[in-house]
């Protein structure tokens, strides 16, 4: 265990910081993921102005307050999960 903080850069924040880098816009404000992301990676997202993903999965997450994360976020109107498969 890494205690609350890790040192570990999610997928999403990793796409969300580097693109902006290197000149890339995500197109639509949508992305994909094969599973749930983190809470964190989420609430980044919707920080980001992304307000759709599709989900592989809808079944996996990547930590285990993804579910409660993305179920405020859909409540809200912030962020659409579609699930595409």
């Amino acid at each position: 265990s890494q205690g609350k903080y890790s040192l570990m850069l999610e997928p999403v924040n990793r796409l969300l910081m580097n693109a902006p880098r290197r000149g890339l816009k995500i197109v639509d404000r949508l992305m994909f993921s094969s599973g749930v992301p983190t809470a964190r990676e989420q609430v980044n997202m919707a920080g980001a102005g992304l307000s759709e993903i599709y989900i592989e999965d809808l079944s996996k997450a990547r930590d285990e307050h993804a579910f409660a994360a993305m179920v405020t976020l859909r409540n809200a109107g912030i962020i659409r999960y579609r699930e595409i498969f």
